[in-house]
């Protein structure tokens, strides 16, 4: 391809690159995103890429300290005043001269003020020869002045170094020629000792110390005098600028501009990938998957709570009961306080889960980055949510067990006398003063021949614990039986009385066994209550959480989704200028194959 085709390619690659990071570098860049320095790397070889055509010329560069004699050497090859001469700083931008067709270029110096430097090293990249001038005044012993040159051989210029004479040196004397040499000598030592550090070798074959004294050479130009032009040696200096010229074409230029747009965009494109390498890390896929772990795991916990401050409610309804079978149980008032006692195990319940709830919601707030004021504004009360726990209906036990808690006593002797089958509520605590007043009385009533003997006994009767009055009555009953109606109606009305004892003993067996029974009944009974009552609040406060939670699940998915897209959006960009850039090195390798 010849030039022109290459001009084109070059400035095709600045447009793309342009258009491939707009989003970083134009106006209007979405917030967070725009990064004025690689704005400014782009605004910087706009100029440039779109002044190919004329700067194709090549660019010889005055580098070196600033008060070494720069501006007097390009005055003494342009042969008039152009650049301002001074031993303080006073070139502060590149100011370009042509010269025999090509461009001079005096930049401000090494050492001078930072945003004076700066300027130089801009322009150091677009130039094709540099003239590094150092001064016989002694500082060429400044290491700067040979980092300096190192940077510039790692750029792959063309690098010339002129030594100024700013002490007066004569190139016809002895001595003069042997201090000149000597300082030559050095300074290529000084670059090959900084260049071999930095992996340039062969240094002292490569260049050149060039002599000049620019101030006579501006004399004699100035005043014609060109013998004073001779012994300034300036010509050697032009000679190699040109020679060094003849090597530079506009393939060499080329090259350079577009290694300067490649090394700069990479530079900004590194730090913005690495950057947002950071900012994007980890999978998000792994990151949400995670998140709902925890939302399940929060809602097991949540209904693990309920069960562990629930554990003592079967316990504390049992407490509410009576110990023993009664008609008069008022069911309807046991129902009430079961319910408060239900109430109050909910109330613990919910405030534990409401502390941990707040907690973890912040959390996933969090984790998700997002300001979610609206989502997370307060935490819904069980009192107003909409599946908020109802209390189940406590049943009396009497109605729900079966055969009721109340047993009628055994009548399978019907000829038994009436006071010898008391019901289970007539011998429900029956004492002996009861005995006396009541059973004994009756027992005299049915029998008055018992009278002399059971009246002496009512006190000794009434003094006795429960049944135990009773069998002592029996004794006493079945000794008079005995003394009155003689052995064998005795024998007959003691084996009645026996029967009778008999009947009352598996009486009181059944009523025990039968109040045993309803114990147990209404323990399974608040047992299976309470169950069901922890099921059903395990139930409404799972669906609390859920819907406290899910918001700010869905809106993280939503958040999630665009980091995601942005993340496809930001790879492609990757994928893209790595490819460009591929493309790119591509092309400079062609170019210096051609330069």
């Amino acid at each position: 391809m010849q030039l022109p085709e290459y001009q084109e390619i070059v400035k095709g690659y600045y447009r793309e690159l342009a258009d491939l990071f707009a989003p970083y570098t134009k106006d209007g860049a979405q917030k967070g995103k725009y990064r004025p320095d690689f704005a400014a790397v782009l605004s910087k070889h706009a100029d440039r890429i779109r002044d190919l055509d004329h700067s194709a010329k090549p660019h010889i560069m005055f580098y070196g300290i600033y008060n070494a004699g720069k501006s007097t050497l390009l005055n003494a090859i342009m042969g008039k005043e152009v650049a301002k001469v001074a031993d303080v700083p006073t070139t502060y931008k590149t100011t370009s001269y042509t010269w025999n067709g090509y461009e001079l270029l005096d930049t401000p110096g090494i050492g001078a003020p930072p945003e004076h430097e700066r300027v130089a090293n801009n322009e150091l990249d677009q130039c094709h020869v540099i003239v590094f001038v150092v001064s016989s005044a002694g500082s060429f012993e400044d290491k700067q002045i040979y980092e300096s040159m190192k940077y510039i051989i790692g750029k792959r210029k063309k690098l010339l170094i002129a030594m100024n004479d700013k002490t007066g040196l004569d190139m016809a004397d002895s001595d003069g020629q042997k201090q000149i040499f000597d300082i030559q000598d050095k300074i290529l030592k000084n670059l090959s000792e900084v260049g071999n550090a930095g992996g340039y070798s062969d240094i002292l074959n490569k260049y050149k110390v060039i002599f000049v004294n620019g101030q006579d050479a501006l004399e004699g130009r100035l005043n014609n005098d060109e013998r004073l032009v001779i012994c300034s040696n300036i010509s050697e200096l032009e000679v190699d600028i040109l020679k060094e010229i003849k090597r530079v074409n506009g393939f060499g230029y080329l090259y350079n501009a577009l290694r300067g747009l490649r090394d700069d965009v990479d530079l900004q494109a590194t730090a913005l990938f690495s950057e947002s390498a950071k900012e994007k890390d980890g999978d998000l896929n792994d990151e949400l998957r995670q998140i709902n772990e925890e939302y399940w795991a929060f809602i097991k916990q949540g209904r693990n709570i309920v069960k562990q401050e629930c554990a003592g409610l079967a316990r504390a309804m049992l407490t509410i009961y009576p110990q023993e079978p009664s008609k008069d149980t008022d069911g309807s008032a046991l129902s009430e306080r079961v319910a408060e006692v239900q109430k109050s195990y909910q109330s613990r319940a919910i405030e534990v889960v409401r502390n941990d709830l707040e907690g973890i919601r912040a959390n996933i707030a969090l984790r998700f980055n997002k300001a979610l004021d609206e989502m997370v504004a307060g935490t819904p009360d069980m009192s107003s949510h909409k599946d908020n726990v109802n209390l189940p209906d406590v049943e009396h036990p009497g109605e729900a067990l079966s055969g009721g808690g109340y047993i009628e006593p055994s009548s399978s002797s019907a000829s038994s006398p009436d006071f010898l089958g008391p019901t289970a509520k007539t011998l429900e605590g029956m004492g002996g003063t009861k005995i006396a007043t009541t059973v004994i009385p009756k027992i005299i009533t049915a029998v008055p021949a018992l009278a002399p003997v059971l009246g002496p006994i009512v006190p000794i009767v009434a003094a006795l614990p429960p049944l135990l009055p009773v069998v002592g009555v029996v004794l006493g009953v079945i000794s008079l039986l005995k003394n009155i109606f003689g052995e064998s109606e005795a024998d007959k009305q003691n084996a009645r009385i026996e029967e009778q004892a008999r009947i009352q003993r598996e009486y009181e067996e059944r009523v025990e066994i039968a109040r045993v029974a309803w114990r147990q009944n209404i323990r399974e009974f608040c047992e299976t209550n309470a169950e069901q009552f922890v099921s059903n609040l395990q139930s409404a406060v799972q669906k609390w959480i859920e819907s406290t939670l899910k918001p700010l699940l869905e809106e993280g998915k939503n958040i999630f989704a665009a980091q995601k897209e942005e993340l496809k959006t930001f790879q492609k960009l990757n994928n893209d200028y790595y490819a460009l850039k591929d493309d790119i090195d591509a092309t400079l390798e062609e170019l210096q194959s051609q330069a």
